[in-house]
């Protein structure tokens, strides 16, 4: 038995996201079968059941500063590890 999914993922390549669409089955594992043969070189991010409207935004270079903290800008790939325990 077969189900529409919603799938929003990332490119590892270009790091843009999209909204895509899926028939699979209900179970995790079937489904990301499916989506990595269907889409390979794409990370998913959110899986939801049924063929839902999703707006994605792209911020110009996915790796976009997205945080200045103490007036410096912050990467969100190489956020500094919190190591004050």
């Amino acid at each position: 038995m077969s189900r529409p999914w919603t799938v929003v993922s990332i490119s590892k390549k270009t790091g843009t996201t999209e909204k895509r669409h899926i028939i699979s089955g209900f179970d995790q594992a079937d489904i990301m079968s499916t989506f990595e043969k269907t889409y390979p070189g794409e990370d998913v991010i959110a899986l939801v059941p049924g063929e839902v409207p999703v707006t994605t935004f792209q911020t110009g270079s996915p790796r976009a500063t997205i945080a200045v903290l103490g007036g410096k800008k912050v990467d969100p790939y190489e956020l500094p590890s919190d190591n004050s325990s």
